[in-house]
């Protein structure tokens, strides 16, 4: 029995706790966020482009908070407060991409036919993902070119493996992407909040 592609145990995550009325620690959230691109990229060479976004994206917000670390412990505040107004748009983008990834694993772990280990393709859950996450903001080329990723992704047993292999990925999947989530919500309503969720389409 081969090992999968994805060992989630390795990972770390996002932190356990959001308070409601707290603030989302920069550093923190673009570790949590690397970790995500560096799942994405088992995915396949096909996937690169993804990890490419997500990756300038998050090195682009990274870059910035340490221009001013006292200042910007909190990514809200480092949003707020800085010249740069692009950085209204990385975190948008790394956020969408964090949810498309989010809502993947969270439609893998609740189809009972992939838990029973009696299905192995993984096609419905990343095109349900993006059709509810990405492509109502992807004009005609960028989905014809999502439409040939989500064809080459990975079966079941090659991402997630089989058997104790498998256990193991879904037992994290249920502890990671509950956490993961909840951050996103938090950027998700910040953004939307202060006028920062453009809907136009690339």
């Amino acid at each position: 029995m081969s090992a999968p592609r994805l060992k989630l145990a390795d990972l770390k995550g996002f932190p356990e706790n959001v308070e409601e009325d707290g603030k989302i620690k920069t550093v923190e959230f673009i570790d949590a966020s690397n970790e995500i691109v560096a799942v994405i990229e088992k995915f396949g060479k096909l996937f690169t482009p993804i990890v490419m976004d997500m990756r300038g994206n998050s090195s682009q917000l990274f870059d910035l908070y340490q221009k001013d670390v006292k200042n910007w412990e909190f990514i809200e505040d480092m949003i707020l407060t800085a010249p740069e107004l692009n950085s209204r748009s990385w975190l948008l983008w790394l956020k969408r991409a964090l949810e498309l990834i989010e809502r993947f694993f969270y439609y893998v772990i609740t189809d009972p036919n992939i838990i029973a280990q009696k299905s192995d393709s993984l096609q419905p859950m990343i095109v349900r993902a993006y059709n509810e996450v990405l492509k109502p903001y992807h004009g005609f080329l960028l989905q014809q070119t999502f439409s040939m990723l989500n064809r080459w992704i990975p079966n079941r047993k090659t991402l997630l493996g089989v058997d104790e292999y498998f256990e193991d990925n879904i037992k994290h999947l249920q502890i990671l992407m509950p956490r993961m989530r909840k951050h996103i919500d938090k950027v998700d309503i910040f953004l939307k909040q202060n006028g920062f969720d453009d809907t136009s389409k690339v």
